[in-house]
């Protein structure tokens, strides 16, 4: 399963690419820590993690 970037500076949990090795790919700290697919997914049902809409600035809904 892919691997996630937690970032302590900008507070996103972003996907890693196969490049990075331990820095956020949005603002490029290393303050962070890289967690798994599956805690990224436990973390959303918990309501932990939220997906924002960029347009809103809330939570997104789900599409059908």
């Amino acid at each position: 399963m892919a691997q996630f970037f937690s970032c302590f500076a900008c507070h996103k949990v972003m996907p890693m690419a196969a490049t990075e090795e331990g820095k956020c790919p949005s603002c490029g700290s290393a303050d962070g820590e890289i967690v798994s697919g599956d805690r990224v997914e436990e973390g959303l049902k918990a309501g932990a993690l939220f997906n924002i809409d960029l347009k809103t600035r809330k939570p997104a809904t789900k599409k059908r």
